[in-house]
């Protein structure tokens, strides 16, 4: 959605960036704040081993996810000219 919609901006770069920018923190920021917060209030007494379960799992799946999406797109390991 992010690069859709900046997309509309490719003649001038640095709006492009700014926009990119500005729309991927606000994503990103409603992505850990809605499942941290629900999750508190359920368990209140655990918060730190909730809010570590969760910044864990959004880490190992930036990791997982970034070596499929490069198996996908690149699967001969192709160097880059």
């Amino acid at each position: 959605m992010t690069v859709f919609t900046s997309s509309f901006l490719l003649d001038n770069f640095l709006l492009y960036c700014i926009t990119y920018g500005c729309f991927t923190g606000i994503v990103t920021g409603v992505c850990y704040v809605i499942p941290i917060s629900n999750s508190i209030s359920h368990f209140p007494d655990k918060g730190g081993l909730i809010t570590g379960s969760i910044l864990a799992g959004f880490g190992l799946g930036s990791f997982v996810f970034s070596q499929i999406s490069l198996a996908l797109i690149n699967p001969g390991n192709l160097k880059v000219v």
